[in-house]
């Protein structure tokens, strides 16, 4: 019997061309492996008589009328996967490169736009006899993602997935053989610059670093045909962009000094520049041109530890909260595909 080591999942980099049209199979063959074989749950939601009045002490019957599905991940960090989540978190991007080095500068959504790029998936169990177990799902969004570093370690992105609610049997599905060879991202390789300037080197004091992107996804009440969800919208003042690092301080650091400076009417406006790097090509930057930074000291250990919150700030220099820089290997991103 198949067991969850056997468990695969697979996307492409490119999105459907319609919510709920499904991307062809051929092509989602990027596995990226993960740390749990957490598997979509499917969500019905039932009409029943339970509100009337029928001669019985309960339901009689039961009527499907919406059906939904949900799942979460959590993989170690990598350039691609990365790149994937802000790309289909944000979905305002451009491209530009030749082989092998592109760029995709990616900034928040217009406020002219409703809907989030979605996608198509692929779960299975990688054994013999086992076909029956492999299913895509369509019409599926990327409510949120993290990616965390604490040390010099590997990072972790977790991701919140939801769906359309479909379930299709692919037993003709050709699973990748091998996964992504994807280019990991360690703690030891993010520098990050918080200050006024934004030239203000904190790296050398930063114990972790955390960025969660969310779109507060909402599905609007449908009346066409068929149970599955039929539209993902953002949610009003959507995505939410939240930055969260500890450093080594204590009060009498400059980093505190922003959240309260001597009037202690104001707080520092600062630029926060988080660069992962394994290369000058291979690297995600993001930069905050515009925030607050909001500090707790705590003691931790041996020592005293600042818990930095970078809040968000629209402005025109960043065409929303900040604008990431993406390079990779990875042509072009977010293809519409049927």
């Amino acid at each position: 019997m198949p067991a969850p080591t056997a468990f695969k999942w697979a996307i492409s980099f490119g999105k459907e061309t319609t919510f709920g049209v499904a991307e062809t199979l051929a092509g989602l063959t990027n596995w990226f492996p993960v740390k749990s074989a957490d598997i979509t749950d499917i969500q019905t939601n039932f009409e029943t008589d339970a509100d009337e009045i029928t001669g019985y002490r309960g339901e009689t019957f039961h009527q499907v009328f919406e059906r939904k599905g949900t799942v979460s991940r959590t993989a170690k960090a990598s350039l691609e996967l990365l790149t994937w989540c802000i790309e289909m978190s944000l979905g305002n991007h451009v491209d530009s490169g030749t082989t092998p080095n592109y760029t995709s500068t990616v900034k928040w959504p217009t406020s002219c736009i409703t809907n989030p790029p979605s996608f198509t998936y692929l779960e299975a169990e990688d054994c013999p006899g086992s076909t029956n177990t492999w299913f895509s799902y369509k019409g599926a969004v990327l409510e949120s993602f993290s990616v965390e570093f604490n040390g010099k370690g590997p990072g972790a992105i977790t991701m919140t997935i939801k769906n359309d609610g479909s379930e299709t049997a692919q037993p003709g599905a050709v699973l990748p053989a091998t996964p992504y060879a994807a280019t990991r991202l360690y703690g030891y390789q993010v520098n990050t610059k918080l200050g006024p300037a934004g030239t203000e080197d904190i790296s050398s004091i930063m114990r972790s670093w955390k960025l969660t992107v969310s779109m507060g996804s909402v599905e609007p009440p449908s009346m066409t045909a068929g149970v599955f969800v039929a539209e993902q919208q953002y949610g009003l003042k959507n995505p939410k962009i939240d930055v969260e690092l500890a450093v080594k301080a204590d009060k009498g650091h400059a980093v505190y000094g922003y959240y309260n400076p001597v009037d202690q009417t104001t707080v520092t406006t600062v630029k926060h520049i988080a660069t992962i790097s394994v290369n000058s090509n291979r690297q995600i930057v993001l930069t905050n041109s515009q925030a607050k930074a909001v500090v707790q000291i705590k003691p931790s250990g041996s020592e005293f530890q600042g818990t930095v919150k970078v809040m968000e700030e629209h402005q025109a220099t960043d065409a929303g909260p900040g604008v990431f820089v993406c390079k990779t290997g990875v042509t072009a991103w977010l293809a519409a595909t049927p």
